[in-house]
This record gives C-alpha cells, structure tokens and sequence, in this order.
C-alpha cells in the first residue's frame, strides 16, 4: 500500500479565497454568513447564507471559456488551479495520465438545469441554448477540471448528501494507496443556488429570521440552534503518493491515513437520532488508520445547527471517544452544504500547519445534550497529532477521515 500525503490547497469559500485569507478569518473567528445578495430573500423566513461574494473566475480561466461553464464548475477550477498552484506541481502530457480527478458535489447545476428546461418548454427544442445542457450533470465540475487542466487519469464525481466531500476524498485515498494514480486533485463543490434555498426553506429545514429568542443563525451544538445556514464554495486538495511527493521535493501538509463508511435506516430526508452507525464510521477510520483514540487531538464535526444531527454526533463521539476531545464545527464559519467536505480537510491540513484547534463560533448556550468541549469561539493553540473529520448524511451515510501530522 502507498502513503498518501497532502500538498495542496485550493480554496474558494464564504471566508477567503485562497489558503492565506480563509487561515485568517479562521483564526480570528470571522463568520462568512450574511444576508444573501445573489438572489432575492424577501419572500421567505430565512435570508442568510454562506455566500461567495468575492469570486472572479476571470483571475483563474481564459475569459473564452467561462461561457461554457456554470458556477460550480468556475468554482471548481478556480480551486483546483490554486491547489496545483500551492502545490507547485504543474501537469503535462507526459505525466498527465498518472493524474486524476476525484470530486464531491451535491446539488449541481441546479440553476443551469432550470434554465434548460424552462427554455425547453417555453420555447420548444428551437429555442433552447444548447451550451447550457453538458451543465446540467453533476460531473461537470470534474470534467471542467480534467479539460481545462489537461488531466487524463481516473475521473469520478461523488453524490452522496453530507457525506459528499469526505467521500469523494476517501476514494481519492483508496486509488492513490492502490497504485490506481500519483496524483489526484479530490475534495468537493456546492453553489448556494435560489431552488436549493426555496427547497430547504419550504422544507422548513432552515433556520428561521423571525423568533426573538431564537433567531436566525448558524450555532452548532448551542441551545438556540434552530437549523441549518446553506452555504457553499470550494476545497480542492492535491494528494498525492508519498514516494511520488518526495521525489519531487513537495511541501507536505498532511498524511492521509485513515477512513470509514457506514449507513443506516433513518429515513430518505431524516438524520439519524440513533448514534450507532455514526460511531462505527469513526471506529472503523480508526482501525484502517491503524491508531488508538488517544492519537486524535480534535475532531472536525458534521454538526450544521439542526437539532439532532448536532445531538446525534455528540452521543457518538462519546461512545467512542468519551467526553475529553476537543470538537469544531467549520459549518459555524461557512454555512452548510453537501461538499463542505474539501473545506473542512482544508481547515484540517491548516490546523496542523499552524499548530491550533479552529473554533466553533456562535457558541454561546450551552445544551445540556450535547456536552463535550466545543471549542468556543476562539482558536485554542495546541499542537495537532491526527485529526478525525466527520460527514454525517440526512438519509444515514456516514463517513470519517483521519489525516494526521506527516
């Protein structure tokens, strides 16, 4: 089996683009959730988002060709060409096929498929814009990347809910241990679109504007929370096999060494309120990573400010790790959204560079049902060892990474 070490970040979100200002904002607790500019909020209870206010995909492709892409996808390559950029890594043809692209995205193309099939409707096959319709699957993002990048290794997209991101990097992990490539750039990519919005809010999912006492916001595991905040971006990671790092004189974030998968029964839109299946995916992280509890410094939570989501990984935690590890939530900062999981591994990798526990900010009550150290609202300096990342699904897919200091 190889090692499979990190050596680059690219980074498109609510708090920063690029490494440096999302480590920033990280760091001094800056939110990036605000009332949404990009469509209008006027007609419905919530009105913030973790919004992407500061992108110009002009900075990152040739103007000629972002008409050929929606949003995601300008999101997706922009952070993929700061990843290889941090990386110092440049593909070519001859070491093209040895590269790849592994990607999570949840809702993609949402907006662009509407566009297609009200044109479709509206105005017959005629009338429609046929450069809308290679936007309208979710692999559009991945194929973007592998086009504009020229890479010609392994390619696949993963959709899979709140466990999107840390799927699509776990089976970056396993294609890089197994010899199936060198390099891979994996992580994942969400836009804030207004049918996702329209959908969440009628679903009664968000957390409402309108409650004096418990207002709108994004609050992990504190009393007020009362929903979740969508957000979206970017987090695109450069992994790569350690022989393939080293004999090239990379910078190494990270290692990646562990993952887990599990899934159960709670219902198509309903997260699980049972901890068991959540507390396995960390147990078996564990065991692939080949390390005890103990070696874990913090954990970076799937909690996202709904009520039993938040209650349900605390439970599971415990059962694994008991009531001592520190915990953070980075839906806090951005908001949530399926692929947050690129973000999270980012913050990670960030984490340990730097030598800190990023805080869950916003945390100001405490819940008597979820009782473990949160983090609160500022960063805590420690030296980091291994980190265990969670993705916990609505639906009942569950996913636990480990990455550890290399």
């Amino acid at each position: 089996m190889n090692r499979v070490v990190v050596t680059g970040l690219g980074v498109i979100s609510p708090i920063g683009i690029g490494k440096e200002t999302f480590l920033k904002n990280l760091k001094e607790g800056k939110s990036g959730i605000k009332e949404i500019i990009r469509f209008d909020t006027s007609k419905y209870k919530s009105r913030l988002g973790g919004e992407v206010t500061d992108f110009n995909p002009k900075d990152y492709i040739n103007p000629m060709k972002i008409r050929r892409m929606d949003r995601d996808s300008q999101i997706a390559v922009a952070a993929a060409v700061l990843a290889l950029k941090d990386a110092n890594l440049e593909i070519t043809p001859e070491n093209s096929p040895e590269c790849g692209v592994i990607l999570g995205s949840g809702f993609t193309g949402l907006e662009t498929t509407e566009a297609f099939h009200r044109g479709l409707i509206e105005h017959g096959p005629s009338g429609v814009n046929p450069m809308l319709f290679p936007n309208t699957v979710p692999n559009a993002p991945a194929g973007h990347i592998s086009i504009e990048l020229g890479i010609t290794g392994p390619n696949s997209t993963i959709t899979q809910k709140g466990t999107t991101g840390e799927g699509a990097i776990g089976y970056a992990y396993s294609l890089l241990r197994h010899g199936k490539a060198k390099v891979i750039l994996t992580g994942g990519v969400d836009e804030l679109s207004w049918i996702l919005f329209h959908t969440y809010s009628h679903l009664g999912i968000l957390s409402p504007l309108k409650n004096k006492d418990y207002p709108e916001g994004s609050r992990p595991f504190d009393k007020r929370r009362n929903g979740m905040v969508l957000g979206e971006g970017g987090g695109i990671l450069v992994l790569e096999t350690l022989e393939h790092a080293q004999k090239r004189g990379a910078k190494i974030y990270a290692e990646v060494i562990g993952y887990g998968m599990s899934s159960s029964n709670p219902g198509i839109s309903d997260y699980d309120s049972d901890p068991e299946e959540m507390a396995r995916a960390m147990e078996l992280a564990l065991e692939d990573a080949s390390i005890s509890k103990e070696k874990i410094s913090y954990i970076s939570a799937a909690a996202n400010s709904t009520p039993i989501l938040d209650r349900s990984e605390t439970e599971a935690i415990k059962k694994v790790f008991g009531k001592g590890i520190p915990v953070s939530s980075l839906s806090s900062f951005i908001g949530y959204f399926n692929a947050s999981g690129g973000l999270k591994a980012i913050s990670t990798c960030l984490a340990i560079e730097n030598g800190f526990i990023p805080p869950t900010i916003n945390y100001g009550e405490k819940d008597p049902s979820c009782d473990l150290d949160y983090v609160p609202n500022e960063v805590r300096a420690k030296k980091i060892g291994a980190v265990l990342i969670n993705g916990f699904a609505d639906g009942g897919s569950n996913a636990s990474l480990i990455l550890r200091r290399f």
